[in-house]
């Protein structure tokens, strides 16, 4: 008796042991649906960060127009995979006829798969270069236009990189294949994708972060009139994005790992995960196949630890319950700012008055 096991998500395709059979054991059916669930909750903290920051005013930083993007890169990745989760379902239980799950491979299990990840990429460097030049370069500073352009840069070249893949991707026996058959030019090609889009831009990023982090464990900053409030609030936001790209990188390590061995041995994602004489090529697939998806979750809840505004986002009730709960205390705050103003205003009052009477004494004297 044959029975067929799916894939919970895999580089290319969805996988079973027999193509011939059509129809899903209840257990994959479930982990496919759990999966699913998972992912569409990673994609809600991430709609919220995009419309947060597009619409509050704190937000109006390119620091933060870039996290936006990135938050579009990573609800762009939870789409195509949702996708597949249930393209697979219905390829299996043949509700979707040959055509539209060729055309579906190319565009969604393929291309928008790349795209995000590409884009990703772009933007991650372009935030340690902001960064950078933040802090070691104060004067050549980005604003928030310039943020935007780059943005839209970042996903035209992602654009043009992923684009062949909707030539060459197809559909091979009920799976999604990024080529229908492997020979030197795609080893060569795969190579490259993955030393300019993956190997280069990390290290390019270590080493920005690198030298911003021994800059800001410096005693003499670059800016010295600042304040302490402000240097900390540096350190936070240089702290949330190194996290950031630390936590992309090592996530994306097994898949891009296993894209290389697919390049090298020929041998489709699920021919590998079905492969029991390989372990280690086969334990590096699969978590590639867990690991990647994660890339909708972590952000959110990285952007929440290190950012007080962004947990506002997130938890709103709770921030208006302290407020009402405790408006007194806010009262009193805000009249004790006011009067040590004052004071200080009295004091330098009190100085340029006492400097104006010592002048004219003197003149008098004179």
């Amino acid at each position: 008796m044959n029975i067929t096991r799916l894939c919970a998500y895999s580089n290319h395709s969805y996988c079973s042991n027999n193509t011939n059979q059509s129809i899903p054991t209840k257990v994959d059916t479930k982990a496919l649906l759990i999966t699913g669930i998972g992912i569409a909750f990673g994609l809600l903290p991430n709609m919220i960060i995009i419309v947060g920051i597009h619409k509050k005013k704190v937000f109006q930083k390119p620091t933060f127009c870039l996290m936006a993007n990135l938050a579009s890169c990573d609800l762009l990745l939870g789409i195509s995979i949702l996708s597949n989760i249930f393209m697979s379902l219905a390829v299996n239980l043949s509700k979707l006829s040959p055509i539209i799950h060729e055309i579906l491979c190319k565009v969604l299990s393929t291309f928008f798969l790349y795209w995000s990840f590409n884009a990703s990429v772009q933007t991650l460097i372009i935030i340690s270069i902001e960064r950078y030049n933040a802090i070691l370069r104060p004067t050549k500073k980005l604003t928030s236009k310039k943020a935007k352009m780059l943005c839209l840069l970042a996903w035209s070249l992602s654009f043009l990189i992923s684009s062949p893949f909707l030539i060459t991707a197809t559909n091979l026996n009920k799976q999604c294949v990024a080529f229908k058959s492997h020979n030197i030019w795609v080893t060569v090609m795969m190579a490259i994708l993955i030393a300019v889009q993956f190997v280069i831009p990390s290290a390019v990023m270590f080493t920005l972060y690198g030298l911003i982090i021994c800059q800001l464990k410096k005693k003499d900053l670059a800016g010295r009139n600042q304040s302490i409030n402000s240097k900390r609030l540096k350190r936070k936001t240089v702290y949330m994005l190194f996290t950031t790209t630390v936590a992309f990188i090592i996530f994306s390590i097994p898949w891009v790992a296993s894209l290389l061995i697919v390049a090298v041995t020929g041998k489709f994602s699920f021919e590998l995960k079905q492969d029991f004489s390989q372990p280690v090529l086969q334990s590096i697939t699969e978590m590639g196949t867990l690991l990647l998806p994660l890339a909708t979750v972590y952000n959110p809840v990285v952007y929440c630890i290190f950012n007080h505004n962004i947990r506002k986002l997130f938890f709103p009730y709770c921030y208006d319950r302290n407020n009402q709960i405790n408006p007194a205390r806010t009262l009193n705050s805000s009249r004790s700012k006011s009067e040590s103003r004052n004071d200080k205003f009295k004091i330098s009052s009190r100085r340029t008055n006492h400097q104006i009477n010592q002048l004219s004494f003197a003149t008098n004297m004179n």
